[in-house]
This record gives C-alpha cells, sequence and structure tokens, in this order.
C-alpha cells in the first residue's frame, strides 16, 4: 500500500516485540491442615481413660508429653508378663518379644525403663504425643471405656498449613505446578502470603465444574 492509501484506511505500524502474557485466576480457598502434619492418637487395646491432661481443642502438646492415662486388663498382664521374663531370664527372645509387645500397645521405651527400675506394674500407663503441635479433634474425657481402634486425639501441627482452591474447568489448562500464588485473608486485608500451587487434585466436581488445587 502507498502512503496515501495507508493514512485513507488509518494503517497503523509497529514493532513485533516478545512480552510476557500474564493472566489472573482468582479462586476463594480455604486454609486446611498439611496432612503430612497430622496425627491421630488411637489404642490398640480395649481401655478406661484415667486422668486427661490434654483437656480441650486447641491445647499445644510437645512430642513425649502425657495426653492422657488408661488402664485395660490386657496391658496390665503385658506389664506382668514383662517384669516376669525380664526377672528370670534376663536377655533373651521372650524378653525381646515381651518388650516388643508393650511398645505396640502405645508404651513409651521411656515408660518401659520406669517399669524395670520400678518392678511393678501401673495401673494407669501414660499416653504419650506423637508429635509436638495443636489437638485438633477430641474425642475423649475421664472416665470413660474406649474400644481398641477408635481415634481418641487428633494432633496437627499448625507451622505450616495448607491452602485448597476451586478453579473452573474452563481455568484449568492454565494452572500449573509450582505456578506462583498470592493469598489474601479477609481479616488481614493489607497483609498477603505468597505460595505455590503443589498439586493439582485429578478428579472434577461433576456439580460445580471445579477442580481443587493445594497451595504450599
Amino acid at each position: 500500500l502507498d502512503a496515501r492509501r495507508r493514512q485513507a484506511i488509518g494503517l497503523k505500524t509497529g514493532e513485533v516485540r516478545r512480552i510476557p502474557m500474564l493472566r489472573s485466576i482468582r479462586a476463594v480457598g480455604n486454609v486446611t491442615y498439611d496432612e503430612t502434619r497430622l496425627s491421630d492418637v488411637t489404642l490398640r487395646f480395649d481401655a478406661w481413660i484415667g486422668e486427661l491432661s490434654a483437656d480441650y481443642v486447641g491445647v499445644r502438646v510437645v512430642e513425649g508429653e502425657t495426653l492422657f492415662t488408661v488402664y485395660g486388663p490386657e496391658l496390665l498382664s503385658a506389664q506382668q508378663e514383662y517384669l516376669e521374663v525380664k526377672r528370670r531370664l534376663g536377655t533373651g527372645t521372650l524378653v525381646d518379644a515381651a518388650h516388643k509387645r508393650l511398645q505396640l500397645w502405645n508404651v513409651s521405651n521411656a515408660e518401659i525403663a520406669l517399669l524395670e527400675r520400678r518392678g511393678t506394674p501401673l495401673d494407669y500407663v501414660p499416653i504419650v504425643a506423637p508429635r509436638s503441635g495443636t489437638v485438633v479433634t477430641k474425642n475423649v474425657v475421664e472416665g470413660t471405656a474406649h474400644r481398641a481402634g477408635m481415634t481418641l486425639m487428633g494432633i496437627a501441627d499448625l507451622s505450616r498449613v495448607w491452602v485448597e482452591a476451586q478453579i473452573y474447568e474452563a481455568d484449568l489448562e492454565t494452572v500449573t505446578l509450582g505456578m506462583p500464588v498470592d493469598i489474601s485473608l479477609p481479616n488481614l486485608p493489607n497483609v498477603s502470603f505468597e505460595g505455590n500451587v503443589d498439586f493439582i487434585y485429578p478428579f472434577l466436581d461433576a456439580q460445580s465444574r471445579t477442580v481443587r488445587i493445594r497451595v504450599g
């Protein structure tokens, strides 16, 4: 096209450049526990709860700290059996088996060492925290009876948490692992936190047509 025709049709030219194309996606998220830092406290035998030290949801506990004490006929028998074989044999396969049985029934090595020094079994044995953190679920009160396998407490390390968000199906192709995320909270309008997409759940919600992603 000559200059007169370009001017008549308003044609403009410019230099071709490569620039990053950014697209912001806004999504509602929920702060939740880091499931790799969550522990349940269960018993492997039927028992009654004695003294409850971690007595409310939200209390901070330290690994190895007593959560509560329990009485169970099987646990009492296991302590007596260990003391008897230890006293009679000193060391050996039977002693190791009795020691292992106590360990498998939530008795810590420190408590077993105290049992040896004391020489008599405890009616109520301490159950200790498996990790440091915050009690987030509590299904136990003093004096109650519980069956083996019941979850009595949940303890979460809240020093690191996850944020899970729902991404619409139409936006999913732009979301990749490792991409940066800015997080803002309604109660902290002037503060933001940075994170990265570290997991995209491999299924779609059929009703909302969204996919859940996790930000760590």
